[in-house]
Parts: C-alpha cells; sequence; structure tokens
C-alpha cells in the first residue's frame, strides 16, 4: 500500500493488499486515476496461502519486488477496557497479524 496517495510516476509500479477486496480495488483504481500502475490484491497477512498469492501475483504483474513497505496490522484496545481484559483469541489474532505477518510476508520474498 503507498504510503502517500499523491500524484503516482508513471515509472512506480505499486501493489496493495486489503482483506477487503472492495477497498483494495478502489485504492488501486485511485492509484491508476492519478497516472500510477497498480495492482490490488485481497489477502490477509495471517494467511500463508493469501501471502503466496500475493507475491505470485506481484511479481506475474511488475517482475522482481525491490522494495517492502509492510504495515500489516489488526485489532484495537477500546479506550473503556485494559490490555489485561481481552482474551487469548484476541492476542492469538494481534501477533498472527501484527508480528508473524510482516515477517512472513517478507520471508515469502526473501526466497524468491
Amino acid at each position: 500500500m503507498r504510503a502517500s496517495r499523491g500524484p503516482s510516476p508513471r515509472s512506480e509500479r505499486t501493489w496493495s493488499c486489503r482483506r477487503t477486496e472492495s477497498k483494495v480495488l478502489a485504492l488501486a483504481e485511485d492509484i491508476r486515476a492519478r497516472g500510477g500502475n497498480a495492482l490490488g490484491v485481497r489477502a490477509d497477512a495471517a494467511s500463508q496461502a493469501d501471502r503466496e498469492g500475493l507475491v505470485a501475483a506481484a511479481n506475474d504483474a511488475f517482475g522482481p519486488v525491490h522494495i517492502l513497505f509492510n504495515n500489516a496490522a489488526v485489532g484495537s484496545i477500546p479506550i473503556d477496557r485494559t490490555i489485561w481484559d481481552n482474551g487469548d483469541d484476541i492476542w492469538d489474532r494481534a501477533v498472527q497479524v501484527n508480528l508473524m505477518g510482516p515477517y512472513k510476508l517478507a520471508s515469502c520474498w526473501s526466497h524468491r
């Protein structure tokens, strides 16, 4: 995902992923409308199959990836609760997406 939604140089190739297909396709279309070259892929950073599919789609569309801007994140704690009020399921999902997702996604590229 682009860190900025400003004008995109024509030589820049951007791919983006989100769990919600409509949102990622809209973002890719917005980048293309600004002159960029973009691919939007529905993927969940916690899913190995999704990560591998994302890597394959990006490589098929654009060739080798040279820069990975990885900002997968999920979850928040409501302000009226403490971190101790969350069950293991919340923490397991947060660790899988927020910590392991970026690590494993980068790992998919390092093995190409």
